[in-house]
């Protein structure tokens, strides 16, 4: 788990990376300000992903489907974050192609009146 405690974040992120050989990862991120580091560091290997934990803000969680990368391992997806903005539509793209997820949770302050949660997309796992 990376928080805002965690030190040497990059030589702790390689070290699991390695000890974890070719196994699912899971990625935990409880630090809204190291998210974005997180993510660029974790997204290359989006395909090992079983679970992932992220608190931050909505711009740095749609990073995932903007990332456009391939998530077919996830199965456990908790996410929070302080609005649900509608500016910004496809927070949950990324999920696209996950056929092995059971488990969604979304944790948000607030939501725009207007946000438009996109069920539908998760139905075509």
């Amino acid at each position: 788990m990376i928080d805002d405690d965690t030190r040497h974040l990059q030589a702790y992120a390689d070290t699991c990376l390695v000890l974890s050989g070719s196994h699912g990862l899971t990625v935990q991120c409880d630090s809204s300000v190291r998210l974005p580091t997180v993510l660029r560091m974790l997204l290359p290997h989006a395909s090992r992903w079983r679970a992932v934990g992220l608190r931050g803000s909505f711009d740095d969680t749609l990073a995932l489907s903007r990332s456009r990368r391939s998530f077919p391992s996830l199965r456990c997806v908790s996410i929070a974050i302080w609005t649900l903005s509608s500016a910004s539509p496809g927070l949950f793209d990324f999920l696209t192609g996950s056929s092995q997820l059971n488990t969604l949770f979304v944790d948000a302050l607030a939501c725009d009146e207007d946000y438009f949660f996109a069920w539908f997309s998760l139905f075509l796992l």
